[in-house]
C-alpha cells in the first residue's frame, strides 16, 4: 500500500485578506497582514476547475519553498474539522505548520518554527538511501477519539557530528487541530527511531518506502527493508507502539508465527496484514476469512497456499481490499471491497480489473479517496457507495477506456484520469449512480480533496513550487 499520493523567532507566514471575489495568492515569505479583509483583495490566479466550482470564489497559498522536481505534497485537509494545513518555511532552511478555515480562507494559527532532521540524502553514509527526488517534509492530519490533529513529520539524521554518525528516524510535531494564535508549541515532540531487530537502519532507498498517515485511531507509520516495518503513534500522550517486523502481532501460519505489517490502528489493537501467509485482520478480534465478500475464494489459494485477501489501501477507520475470486482466476475481474476497521465488516463491494497504474506512471499505486460526508469510497477505478452497499467499476473494456479515480463528491460526481497509452493527459468525471462517464476539458485540473463546501486544489505554479487554491462550490 502506497498511497498516490494518503499532497507541505521570525516567521514568513502568508498573509490572508478576503474580498468580495475571493482573495489573490500569497507566497510563503511575506509578512502576515494585521487586517485580514479588504474590499479591493486581489483577484485569484485563475485555475481551470470542473463545473461546480466557482472560479473567482475562495482562497489560495503559494509554496514557493518547494523545488520542482519535489514529489512531495505539504498539504492536508481535514474534513471533519473543516480546515486545510500545510508548511511554510521560516528562517534557517525552517518550516511552520499553518492552519486554514478551508471555508473562509482565514488564517486559525501558525506554528513555532521547526528545523527537522538532516536529509539522509545528506548523510549517505548513514544509510543506503540514494534517489534523484530530493526528500522533504509532510504533514497529515489525523482523527482520534473524535478530536483532531495535524502532524508534521520528516524523515532524517538526528545526532551525527565528527564522533557520532547519528541515529535514522522519523520525526513528528503534533498539534491540536483547534489551536489558536502564532508561535504554536506543539503538544508532543515525537522521534520514531527506524531500526530493525539488529539494530541496523532498515529504510530503503527509495521514499515511497516510507508512509506516514491517519491510521483510524492513531498516526500509522510503515516503511520498507528486508522486510515491512510498522509503528503506531497516540496522538493525545504522544505515545510510540512499535511493531517490529510484527513478528509478535500474532498472525499465525503453518510452520509458526507469521511476520505482518499494519495497516490500521482500532480501539482493540492494529489491522495486522500478514506478509508471508496472506490475510489481515485484528488479532483475537476478527479475521479476514470471517468476512470474505461475495464472490470471493475463501481459505488458502491453489496457487500459492496463501490466504485470500490483501489490504490495498485505507482512509481513516476504512480499509478496502483485493481479492481472488471463486475458481481463482488470475487473468481476469479481482473482486474489491471496504471494510470496517474495528469489526472487519464488509460495508460494500464489487468485482473489477486491477487498475492500469503502471501507464501513468505511479510508483505506489492509487490513494483511497472519500468523499466529505463518507458516502463513497474511491481506489483505482472503483467506487463504493457505503449507503447503498455497492461499487461501480470504471476499468476499461474492448469499448472503453478505464478511469482511474482520485477524487468523488457528495454528489457521486467522481474525478480521474484515464491512463490509456493514447490519451495524454485526459481527465474525466462520472456520475457514480450509473458510472456514466464524461471527458474533461484539456488542462482541466482535479480537486486533491473535495470538502463540504469546497474544493481544494494543489497545482504546479509555473515551477515556482505548488499553488494551493480553495474554491467554493455552486
Amino acid at each position: 500500500m502506497r498511497n498516490a499520493k494518503a499532497l507541505w523567532c521570525l516567521l514568513l507566514a502568508g498573509a490572508f485578506v478576503t474580498g468580495c471575489s475571493g482573495t489573490g495568492p500569497v507566497a510563503d515569505g511575506e509578512p502576515a497582514k494585521k487586517k485580514r479583509s479588504s474590499p479591493t483583495a486581489a483577484p485569484l490566479t485563475e485555475i481551470s476547475a470542473p463545473s461546480g466550482y466557482r472560479a473567482t470564489e475562495g482562497w489560495q497559498q503559494k509554496l514557493t519553498w518547494l523545488p520542482e522536481n519535489a514529489r512531495t505534497v505539504p498539504v492536508a485537509a481535514s474534513v471533519p474539522a473543516g480546515k486545510v494545513a500545510y508548511l511554510t518555511t521560516v528562517a534557517e532552511a525552517g518550516y511552520a505548520v499553518q492552519v486554514r478555515d478551508a471555508a473562509t480562507g482565514r488564517i486559525e494559527w501558525t506554528g513555532k518554527p521547526w528545523v527537522p532532521p538532516t536529509p539522509l540524502s545528506e548523510v549517505t553514509e548513514a544509510s543506503s538511501f540514494q534517489s534523484d527526488d530530493p526528500e522533504l517534509p509532510g504533514v497529515t492530519t489525523v482523527h482520534q477519539d473524535g478530536r483532531d490533529y495535524v502532524v508534521a513529520w520528516a524523515h532524517g539524521v538526528r545526532g551525527k557530528d565528527e564522533l557520532n554518525s547519528g541515529k535514522e528516524l522519523v520525526e513528528l510535531q503534533i498539534f491540536p487541530l483547534d489551536a489558536s494564535g502564532e508561535n504554536v508549541a506543539p503538544a508532543h515532540r515525537v522521534a520514531v527511531p527506524l531500526k530493525d531487530e539488529d539494530g541496523s537502519t532498515s529504510v530503503n532507498a527509495d521514499p515511497d518506502d516510507l508512509e506516514v498517515s491517519d491510521g483510524g485511531a492513531g498516526l500509522v507509520l510503515h516503511w520498507d527493508g528486508y522486510a515491512t516495518y510498522s509503528a503506531s503513534v497516540d496522538m493525545a500522550s504522544g505515545k510510540v507502539t512499535s511493531y517490529g517486523n510484527g513478528s509478535k502481532l500474532g498472525t499465525e501460519c503453518d510452520t509458526g508465527t507469521c511476520t505482518a505489517w499494519v495497516a490500521a490502528t482500532t480501539a482493540g489493537g492494529p489491522v495486522a496484514v500478514s506478509t508471508l501467509n496472506g490475510g489481515f485482520g485484528v488479532p483475537k478480534r476478527w479475521s479476514s476469512q470471517d468476512v470474505t465478500p461475495d464472490g470471493a475464494a475463501t481459505g488458502h489459494l491453489r496457487s500459492n497456499d496463501k490466504l485470500n485477501g490483501d489490504v490495498v489501501g485505507t482512509a481513516g477507520t476504512h480499509l478496502v481490499a483485493e481479492w481472488t475470486p471463486k475458481g481463482e482466476d488470475q487473468g481476469g475481474d479481482r473482486v474489491w471491497s471496504v471494510h470496517d476497521s474495528a469489526t472487519g465488516r464488509v460495508q460494500a463491494s464489487t468485482s473489477c480489473s486491477p487498475a492500469d497504474v503502471d501507464s501513468q506512471g505511479s510508483r505506489g499505486g492509487p490513494r483511497v479517496a472519500t468523499s466529505a460526508d463518507g458516502r463513497y469510497v474511491a481506489y483505482g477505478s472503483v467506487v463504493f457507495d457505503l449507503r447503498e452497499h455497492k461499487g461501480v467499476c470504471l476499468a476499461g473494456d474492448t469499448q472503453r477506456k478505464g478511469i482511474l479515480v482520485s477524487a468523488v463528491r457528495d454528489d457521486g460526481i467522481a474525478y480521474g484520469t484515464v491512463p490509456a497509452a493514447d490519451t495524454d493527459g485526459t481527465v474525466a468525471q462520472v456520475r457514480v449512480a450509473d458510472g456514466r462517464a464524461e471527458a474533461l476539458p484539456a488542462g482541466t485540473e482535479l480537486p486533491l480533496q473535495p470538502l463540504k463546501d469546497s474544493g481544494l486544489f494543489v497545482t504546479r505554479n509555473n515551477g515556482a513550487g505548488l499553488l494551493v487554491t480553495a474554491l467554493k462550490k455552486y
